[in-house]
């Protein structure tokens, strides 16, 4: 009875340490808006992101592709408040903590995947926040 007692505690205690050491996910939400290019059978895409915490931030990365798990339609890495210098073709603009990322143009598909995911000013990478869009 005591050995299951003393099991318990270390459990309790564990899980509640636990509990307050994780920080927070940087991103809330991330989603691409698509919009006809001037160029037939192209789009031109938004990435739309929104993010918790706009201090802890050092890059932000960008995956647009034609089938699951692909990158080959988008793929950058962004400096995060950094509007000038980023990759060629891509525009980028923050509003409080709303970030908005324009893309370059691509080929018409049927159905997009994409994810973003955000690296802590720490040097860690994020799980990806990942989207479906037609």
């Amino acid at each position: 009875m005591l050995r299951k007692l003393l099991f318990l505690s270390f459990l309790l205690v564990w899980s509640f340490n636990v509990s307050f050491s994780q920080t927070p996910p940087l991103l809330r939400d991330a989603s691409i808006v698509l919009k006809a290019a001037s160029t037939a059978g192209y789009f031109k895409g938004t990435f739309e992101i929104v993010v918790a915490d706009t201090i802890n931030i050092d890059q932000l990365e960008l995956n647009l592709g034609s089938d699951a798990d692909s990158s080959n339609l988008v793929f950058a890495v962004v400096d995060f408040d950094i509007p000038n210098g980023q990759p060629t073709g891509m525009h980028y603009s923050r509003f409080g903590n709303k970030i908005f990322i324009t893309t370059d143009i691509f080929q018409k598909h049927f159905t997009y995947f994409g994810s973003v995911r955000a690296k802590s000013l720490s040097g860690t990478w994020e799980d990806s926040q990942r989207f479906v869009a037609n």
